[in-house]
């Protein structure tokens, strides 16, 4: 993963796949502006990406991306709660999981409120489709 960059006409940041037994380059998965992308693990030949939403307009979504065919499959869009979006995308801040359909969220710091120390802390988020029951 690159370092996020601020530049409105550029990516907001890419990721690199290599193929190690080559030790060369495989493919390049380039982010949009402002939404960045977290490689969050792989799936066979696939690597699943968290993209960041951008505003209410555009999801954050979790795809799929196979390096070989530069194909992207979409598995996930969803919202994140507003007030919580920008430190809960945060990969420094917080540990981003997704498996069996749901993505996770969970903040590696958890702190309380001073002024209202009664109120809840978010210590997990997840995120995932209601499903088809059969």
């Amino acid at each position: 993963m690159s370092e996020e960059q601020t530049d409105i006409k550029q990516p907001s940041d890419w990721i690199v796949a290599f193929d190690i037994a080559k030790g060369t380059s495989a493919g390049k998965f380039v982010g949009r502006p402002f939404q960045m992308v977290v490689p969050l693990r792989t799936s066979g030949d696939d690597l699943l990406i968290y993209r960041r939403s951008m505003d209410t307009f555009q999801p954050a979504t979790v795809v799929s991306w196979n390096p070989r065919t530069d194909k992207e499959t979409p598995y996930l869009l969803f919202q994140l709660p507003e007030d919580d979006e920008y430190g809960l995308s945060d990969p420094e801040k917080t540990e981003i999981t997704y498996e069996q359909g749901h993505v996770f969220f969970a903040p590696r710091e958890l702190v309380r409120d001073d002024d209202h120390p009664t109120y809840p802390v978010l210590s997990v988020l997840g995120v995932g489709t209601a499903g088809l029951k059969h």
